[in-house]
């Protein structure tokens, strides 16, 4: 139990205060006559001096209901008078004389007695002819006029109906809801250990009847405003209080991942003190972090059981990323999963996705990553953070990747075959998603066998010898390795080192904005005899690039 929750006595433990009959168990009425509004439940038990007792005997008076949580206790003392003022008027309703007392009996009887003697009507003496005659049509007017009663009764009643109809219909739309957004804020404030305001509250009817609260804001260090937030079965939480409430949606709306993870049912086991609470839904709800930093906007679910943060699923708009999210000691820990899963600020697609995770208020740290993209595999670990803006760092190992593919999604000017493999780094800091991969610096050991370079011919290049020029072409080669740095959309090649049977090349080159190449390479050729060495100049502009021998 919440030690920090305050009770209040309802007036039926009021009364059983003032009746030593109504609660007789010694500990129960001890902590009854001590309960004021004021004392949180660990005070009571210091007070007392044995806590269990105090708890123990708290759950049992709740559920008599003898006492309730001090923010429902306003409404509980109001339902306590409506009963009181509905008995009152049925007892006066069984002794009131009006239109029911001894002068309209009198009355009655009076005139029952004056119409056996009354002549008033009624001939003294027969008159001629049948007497059946002379009924009739006093007969068949009375019947016109009953069957004309009967018609205007049944219109009475059908229009009374439909007053009752009406009135039925249109009391949840005039209702004033808006009265219980004190008790909400009180009760909301108490679970999540954090002020929370309510702008609004009304009654919605679509998609299902609920109590939906506008504009609701956390007023924590940095505010947060969560947006709408939808009560559902309001009829139950109407008159069983939030005691009652089992289900809750927050509709697009965005929720700081500081606000959620300050929330202690969601990392320590700590209860929201809602029992009844099983479930809380997100429809295209926005997780950020830090300031402006869009992580994700997310749909799905959160479990609750007796109160506790339980676990969750949750996935984006597409379908292609999906996480669970379970309860943990230092933060929220995150599966996830992913298929053809586009990365925000970048036109990459992973194939499929597979890592674990774990939410803090600072970050997001990301391991066993395991992923298939550009026609390959790439491993690793990741550690994303925002509390000065958007920062990314993480190293990963790649294998079977496709040049090709690289170049058509990165370099649509580079046109280069082969596989890729190799180790990988990477560190960015940004402001946000769009400018954090340009502004990150790649750093990869590479490898590429069975490759092809299109724009370069180096075997021409040996051929003419000193003083020639080749442009365009192509090199097959069997491997090259390197080391490749991205800076700020510069790209530098060092440590080229090429085989392509008898030929070979080294050397350094640099791509700038543009696909601007600039180089020096050292191509050799090795026969039986001799090895013919060959210093070349590489310029031009991808995908057409020039190479200039005896130059360096």
């Amino acid at each position: 139990m919440n030690s920090s929750l305050v009770y209040a006595k309802t007036p039926i433990g009021d009364e059983a205060v003032r009746q030593s009959t109504r609660v007789v168990q010694r500990n129960l009425r001890m902590v009854l006559v001590q309960i004021d509004g004021k004392l949180t439940v660990g005070e009571l038990g210091d007070k007392i001096g044995n806590y269990r007792l105090v708890e123990s005997a708290i759950k049992e008076l709740e559920e008599g209901g003898f006492i309730v949580p001090s923010a429902q206790a306003a409404a509980a003392w109001e339902m306590g008078k409506q009963v009181a003022r509905r008995d009152q008027v049925s007892a006066i309703s069984q002794f009131s004389t009006f239109g029911k007392g001894n002068a309209d009996v009198e009355s009655r009887q009076a005139d029952s007695r004056a119409s056996h003697f009354s002549t008033f009507g009624k001939p003294i003496l027969p008159a001629s002819g049948s007497s059946s005659e002379k009924k009739a049509p006093k007969q068949k007017e009375r019947s016109v006029t009953a069957s004309g009663s009967r018609r205007n009764f049944g219109a009475l009643i059908g229009w009374g109906l439909a007053g009752v109809g009406l009135l039925l219909v249109a009391t949840p739309f005039v209702y004033p809801y808006d009265r219980y957004r004190g008790e909400i804020e009180a009760v909301a404030t108490s679970s999540l250990r954090m002020p929370v305001r309510v702008g609004g509250v009304s009654l919605k009817l679509m998609p299902a009847p609920h109590l939906q609260l506008s504009d609701v804001r956390l007023e924590t260090s940095r505010p947060a405003a969560i947006g709408t937030v939808r009560l559902l079965n309001p009829v139950a939480l109407l008159t069983g209080g939030a005691n009652s409430l089992a289900e809750i949606s927050i509709v697009n709306s965005s929720l700081p991942v500081e606000s959620l993870l300050m929330m202690p049912s969601m990392t320590d086991g700590f209860s929201l003190g809602l029992p009844a609470l099983r479930k809380i839904n997100l429809e295209k709800v926005e997780i950020r972090g830090g300031g402006d930093v869009s992580l994700a906007t997310l749909s799905g679910n959160l479990s609750f059981n007796d109160g506790r943060f339980a676990g969750g699923e949750l996935e984006n708009e597409g379908r292609s990323l999906m996480v669970k999210v379970s309860p943990g000691m230092s933060g929220l820990i995150l599966g996830i999963s992913g298929r053809n899963w586009q990365p925000g600020g970048q036109g990459l697609t992973f194939d499929s996705l597979m890592a674990k995770g774990v939410l803090q208020v600072g970050g997001l740290e990301i391991s066993d990553i395991d992923t298939t993209f550009l026609g390959g595999i790439l491993k690793g670990n990741a550690s994303l953070g925002w509390r000065d803006g958007l920062s990314l760092a993480g190293t990963a190992s790649l294998a079977r990747i496709s040049m090709r593919q690289i170049g058509l999604a990165l370099a649509p000017n580079l046109r280069m075959e082969g596989d890729l493999a190799g180790r990988m780094s990477i560190q960015g800091h940004a402001g946000n998603w769009d400018t954090l991969w340009p502004a990150s610096t790649v750093q990869l050991d590479a490898e590429v066998t069975r490759g092809l370079m299109q724009g370069v011919d180096l075997g021409e290049a040996l051929k003419r010898g000193p003083g020639a020029t080749v442009r365009a072409g192509s090199t097959r080669f069997d491997r090259m390795q390197a080391r490749c740095e991205i800076d700020a959309g510069r790209v530098s090649v060092r440590n080229i080192s090429l085989s392509a049977g008898a030929m070979s090349a080294t050397g350094q080159l640099t791509a700038g904005q543009g696909g601007a190449v600039e180089g020096g390479l050292t191509a050799a050729v090795s026969t039986s005899v001799t090895t013919l060495r060959l210093p070349l100049k590489l310029t031009g502009r991808l995908p057409d690039l020039t190479l200039l021998t005896g130059v360096r």
